[in-house]
């Protein structure tokens, strides 16, 4: 009977837990910054609260120990912007599975975004521009289906004048934290499933180890040293058979 009590108190924390609000909100126009909210304690992300240091007492210095030289490791190979864009059906995919499960429990307001295209080229800036709108355009309204998205304001425009891209708005989400955990675990593994093939299929460059160089240098070595005596002991058979 005990355990049945502790059990169903255990249920009852998680079910309380899972019910939790969770808020975020995003501003970016001079300078970024996140904001969240969890329950009724909310704190700023981004930019970071300053640490305050502590004054640590002065020890007197220790004689340190001469370490071993330490191989640098090289970082494995990442997926690149052609093999992101290759996955891009599947995320998307993905994503609409995994938003159709929060039943548009997760709520989008305010969603003001500004986005201006520019750039040097022409022509690469009016292709540039024509991605973002046929990205917006077809992704909107089937998010719109998915959440509740309240009072949106999108405008994508262009600039041929040679300025860079630049982009401004505010975004901020509410839902649960049921939902996060249903969003991390329905989106989460495929892509952590995409990354493990990817990386299969790309796998790193095999390195050599020390005792493979200090092999091969030896065998180098040896063939370098001992054909020059063996061919001097040759000739000299051959001569003295000669003379004889």
């Amino acid at each position: 009977m005990v355990f049945l009590w502790i059990l169903l108190g255990i249920v009852g924390v998680l079910a309380l837990v899972l019910c939790i609000p969770v808020g975020a909100k995003a501003s970016w126009h001079e300078a970024l910054k996140v904001d969240v909210k969890v329950g009724p304690f909310a704190f700023t992300v981004v930019p970071a609260p300053p640490k305050k240091k502590k004054k640590k007492p002065e020890k007197p210095p220790k004689a340190q120990k001469p370490k071993p030289p330490q191989k640098e490791k090289k970082p494995g190979p990442k997926p690149g912007f052609k093999d992101i864009r290759a996955a891009l059906p599947l995320f998307w995919s993905v994503l609409q599975k995994t938003l159709r499960r929060t039943r548009r429990r997760i709520c989008v307001s305010p969603l003001e975004v500004s986005l201006v295209i520019g750039g040097d080229d022409p022509a690469e800036t009016a292709q540039r521009y024509g991605y973002a709108s046929t990205a917006v355009w077809t992704v909107m309204p089937r998010l719109e289906e998915l959440m509740t998205i309240r009072h949106p304001h999108i405008h994508v425009g262009v600039d041929f004048t040679g300025v860079p891209t630049r982009a401004e708005g505010e975004i901020g989400f509410r839902f649960f934290v049921f939902d996060l955990v249903v969003i991390a675990l329905g989106a989460g593994l495929p892509v952590w499933k995409w990354y493990r093939k990817w990386e299969k299929e790309h796998p790193a460059p095999a390195e050599k180890t020390d005792e493979a160089e200090k092999t091969t240098g030896e065998t180098v070595k040896t063939a370098g040293s001992d054909s020059p005596k063996e061919t001097a002991h040759d000739i000299r058979k051959t001569t003295d058979n000669t003379d004889k």
